[in-house]
C-alpha cells in the first residue's frame, strides 16, 4: 500500500494504516527511518492469509483526517490519496452534542453517551454493516443509551445519529 498526502506530506510519513478483518487488527505506521543511517520503505505490506477481502482499511493521516475503505480485495497494491475514503462525521459537536461510543470494540452491549446541555429527544440511531445494509434502527430520547449487539456477527459496523434538524453523527465500531 502506498500513500499520497494532500494536506499531509506527499509521502504520508506519520500516517497510521489499519486493516480490520477476521484476524483482528493489523497496524503499520509510515516511517521515513528508525535509526541513524536507516531508511524504511514507504510501501506498507500486510499479510491476510486465506481471506478474499479485507473488512476495512483505515488510514489516519498526520493532518488528523481519517479515510476508510470497506470490502477491499486482497493481493493488490493500493495507492490511497488523502481525502479519497469515507470519513467519520461529527456535525452534532458543532451543535453542542458530545457523543461517545463505548466500549469499542464491543462484545455485547454498546453504550451511546451524549453529553449536552440540551434535551436529547428524538435522535434517530441507525446501525449499518460494512456493506451499507441497515441492521438496526431506533429513537434515542435520553443522553445515555445502551444497545445489545450480542446477536450480531464479528466485524465492523457504523452507527449514525440524526437530529430533527438533520445533523448527523457517524462513527465506526468493531464487534468482537
Amino acid at each position: 500500500m502506498n500513500l499520497t498526502g494532500v494536506q499531509s506530506n506527499i509521502n504520508g510519513i506519520g500516517a497510521r494504516v489499519s486493516l480490520i478483518g477476521p484476524w483482528g487488527v493489523q497496524i503499520r505506521d509510515v516511517k521515513a527511518g528508525e535509526s541513524y543511517g536507516i531508511q524504511n520503505t514507504l510501501t506498507q505490506h500486510f499479510g491476510t492469509g486465506a481471506v478474499t477481502s479485507i473488512d476495512q482499511v483505515s488510514v489516519t493521516w498526520p493532518s488528523g483526517e481519517v479515510d476508510n475503505f470497506y470490502n477491499v480485495a486482497v493481493d493488490q497494491t493500493l495507492t490511497i490519496e488523502e481525502g479519497s475514503g469515507v470519513s467519520s462525521l461529527n456535525e452534532l459537536a458543532a451543535r453542542g452534542y458530545d457523543v461517545t461510543l463505548f466500549p469499542n470494540p464491543v462484545s455485547d452491549v454498546l453504550t451511546v453517551d451524549i453529553e449536552t446541555n440540551k434535551v436529547v429527544d428524538g435522535l434517530l440511531m441507525q446501525v449499518f454493516d460494512v456493506s451499507g445494509k441497515k441492521i438496526e434502527e431506533s429513537i434515542i430520547n435520553q443522553s445515555l443509551s445502551t444497545f445489545d449487539f450480542s446477536a450480531y456477527a464479528q466485524g465492523v459496523y457504523r452507527l449514525s445519529l440524526t437530529s430533527e434538524e438533520g445533523i448527523i453523527f457517524s462513527e465506526e465500531f468493531v464487534k468482537d
